[in-house]
């Protein structure tokens, strides 16, 4: 259970569904690996080796159910005598696929790519310059299950032990974007699907991706084009790589055969400067990636065709291919919610925009610990509060106070190494199950569980740290209530009629009376009131809110109904009472001429 999800995710989700896939959104944000964030180390003393590789996700499920729209967005950075080496969990018959991008397009960094099955090369796959400019790009069709490494070096290093000659002025940023896919994949434009999805060959009918991207598989027969829609923010970078697929074979053909080409569209549907790529990655493949600049927010369509297509000329036969698709988020409209932040030690704290890669607590800011890696895709541009961690053993209630500038659920990102909780987290906070914020500490060991509580706009308190095997403090987040998500919120009609309104919550039912004239933020308030007095959802830790018009809980909402009070001289209740008459009537015969 996790924060309300927004209108775009649900439009993913009835998408998912219209094409017949009942599958979760994506659990994570872009991953940043924690070697070099936010702070080059000295020596290279904590970097990612074959031997030692970063899993992704940090938990180490598979791939694909962790990630099931099939894409990841990796942020990493490249240092002299650097390799970075990632974990990944795949099967066997699934294909992996890796792009590398960087914001020189490949002019000034010159890396390589491998895959192993092992911690020893040589790789089972390895690439120098498949993509842009020096960049690496690969597929590798998985051939057995289990755990697969995928390592970024730098050019010469056969051995990926940190011998090359790149990035000795400083830290080089990188991009790598890696997908997988089962056979078939789980995602497909809607030109592929049976049924009345209708078709992606316009700009207008466009498939709507999930908003952090996805892997999709997809067809282009003869004079075909297929459009693509994302919702982007000023200062995000949008990634694509197109791979062309073998005639009747799960496995890319490295471009050899076919001659795709892809180009993006901006929210005017004009292409955007520099938007039109041929044959940039893999043999013929294409690959884009672009900034949106301030102003430019809105809905891009990308659109792939064969080659030329877009000038109306054909000169390629149909195909089919994979597309690979990543957002990585700029977070330009973070809401100012929390100010007046007080703690009851004096020590300072922190209000920050959260990301990945930054430090996690105010007086801890040290090279390579106390970083965050990932963060749950719903907690993404939100507020955080980085607390000071020399406050970990504190007791006192209030400790934290803070004001919210308007309706919020706030997180709380508590120590897993923790056997117990203090009294107002057990009392006050619902957890959110399988859910971690992962951070890189001396601990490894250590992540941090999240739990959620939706809050009216004014004043917070919050209590101190100390529990039981709790080594490190919490840290706080806050975004604005999501009042559109049907799992977790409703908003009441309006009018509201006299009668009585019913909400299922985790299997609980509470009931409200309405009075007359009472409005909607009236009616949302008692329900929130009767969820916060009941007994059985105090013992589930669930709890609610009324914001504005709407009721909003972080249980999970299974049914609401309403009853309207029927008056007694109305014509409905008259004939009510008329059926209910004849019925007796017949009853009555019924049993006197037995």
């Amino acid at each position: 259970m996790g924060r309300a999800r927004s209108p775009l995710a649900r439009s993913l989700r009835i998408w998912l569904l219209s094409l017949g896939l009942a599958l979760p959104l994506a659990a994570w944000a872009d991953f940043v690996e924690h070697e070099d964030q936010p702070f080059l180390t000295a020596g290279n003393a904590e970097e990612n080796t074959l031997t030692t590789p970063e899993p992704v996700p940090e938990g180490g499920a598979s791939f694909l159910t962790a990630f099931p729209t099939g894409v990841k967005l990796i942020r990493g950075n490249l240092d002299a005598n650097d390799r970075d080496a990632y974990a990944i969990q795949m099967s066997s018959g699934q294909l992996l696929l890796a792009a590398l991008f960087d914001d020189g397009g490949g002019a000034f960094l010159d890396t390589a790519l491998g895959v192993f099955n092992g911690t020893t090369p040589p790789a089972a796959v390895l690439d120098d310059d498949g993509a842009r400019g020096f960049l690496s790009r690969l597929h590798y069709p998985v051939t057995s299950t289990g755990l697969k490494r995928i390592a970024v070096t730098g050019f010469g290093d056969t051995s990926f032990n940190g011998t090359h000659q790149e990035a000795r002025g400083g830290l080089r940023p990188y991009s790598l974007l890696l997908g997988a896919a089962a056979n078939p994949p789980a995602l497909r434009e809607s030109d592929l699907q049976p049924g009345p999805q209708g078709s992606n060959n316009t700009l207008a009918s466009a498939d709507l991706l999930p908003e952090n991207g996805a892997l999709l598989g997809a067809s282009l027969p003869v004079g075909d084009i297929d459009y693509y829609a994302i919702d982007l923010e000023a200062a995000d970078r949008l990634f694509v790589a197109v791979y062309d697929m073998k005639t009747g074979v799960f496995e890319p053909a490295q471009g050899s055969f076919d001659d795709p080409a892809v180009a993006l569209f901006d929210p005017n549907g004009a292409l955007v400067a520099g938007g039109v790529d041929d044959d940039s990655h893999e043999g013929f493949d294409p690959g884009l990636t672009y900034l949106v600049q301030g102003g430019g927010a809105g809905r891009y369509r990308i659109a792939v065709s064969a080659f030329n297509i877009l000038d109306g000329v054909q000169r390629e036969r149909a195909f089919d291919y994979l597309l690979l698709v990543g957002r990585q988020r700029g977070c330009p409209n973070v809401v100012p919610l929390i100010s007046n932040l007080t703690s009851s030690s004096g020590r300072a704290n922190q209000i920050a925009s959260l990301k990945g890669g930054d430090h996690y607590y105010a007086d801890r800011i040290g090279v390579q610990r106390h970083v965050l890696v990932s963060i749950p895709e719903f907690m993404e541009c939100g507020q955080w509060i980085k607390t000071a961690n020399d406050d970990k053993n504190v007791t006192a209630f209030p400790h934290l106070t803070f004001t919210l500038a308007q309706d919020a659920t706030v997180y709380i990102g508590y120590d897993t190494r923790a056997t117990g909780e203090p009294a107002w987290l057990t009392s006050g906070f619902t957890p959110l199950s399988g859910v971690l914020l992962d951070v890189r500490d001396s601990d490894e060991t250590q992540e941090f569980r999240l739990l959620r509580r939706d809050f009216k706009a004014g004043t917070v308190q919050l209590g101190g740290n100390f529990a039981a095997g709790a080594g490190s403090n919490y840290v706080v987040a806050a975004l604005p209530v999501d009042t559109a998500d049907a799992q977790h919120a409703f908003e009441i009609p309006s009018p509201v009629p006299t009668g009585t309104a019913f909400v299922t919550i985790n299997g609980v039912t509470v009931v409200v009376a309405v009075g007359a004239g009472q409005s909607p933020t009236a009616v949302a308030a008692a329900l929130a009131a009767a969820v916060n007095a009941n007994a059985t959802l105090q013992s589930q830790r669930v709890f609610a809110i009324g914001s504005g018009p709407s009721f909003v809980t972080t249980g999970v909402i299974q049914n609401f109904s309403y009853a309207p009070e029927i008056p007694l001289a109305s014509p409905l209740a008259l004939a009510t009472l008329a059926l209910f008459l004849l019925m007796g009537a017949r009853l009555y015969l019924r049993s006197v001429t037995r």
